[in-house]
């Protein structure tokens, strides 16, 4: 199974991203699924700032992709526990999902990601 969330940098600003980016991870280690986000190349609406402000360095070449997934859209602001369980195959996600409990999970993992660019401080 593979998750996704096209959305990234369509749906809000770079705080709003890096929550997204964080719960697509947590969701995914704790289900045991592959996860991909948009390439840095993808068209976006908005700035598309976490691969330029952030290393990133747990997200690899095969996590660099869009996908063909059906959406599931979830706006509310509170954690879904059976989102973070979610087993009904392949989906892009997209929504809010601003909460922590989405990635305490690997929140080590998610520090290490989001560890600054010296190149974008310099700029």
């Amino acid at each position: 199974m593979t998750i996704s969330f096209n959305g990234l940098g369509n749906e809000g600003r770079l705080g709003n991203q890096m929550f997204q980016y964080a719960f697509l991870r947590g969701v995914a280690a704790n289900i045991n699924s592959e996860w991909i986000i948009p390439p840095e190349d993808a068209q976006r609406y908005d700035n598309y700032g976490l691969y330029d402000c952030f290393i990133l360095k747990n997200c690899e070449e095969k996590n660099r992709k869009e996908s063909n997934f059906n959406d599931h859209v979830y706006r509310e602001m509170h954690f879904d526990e059976s989102i973070f369980n979610w087993n009904q195959g392949d989906i892009n996600f997209s929504g809010n999902f601003q909460s922590e409990k989405y990635f305490e999970n690997i929140i080590n993992q998610i520090r290490e990601d989001f560890t600054f660019n010296d190149d974008y401080l310099k700029t």
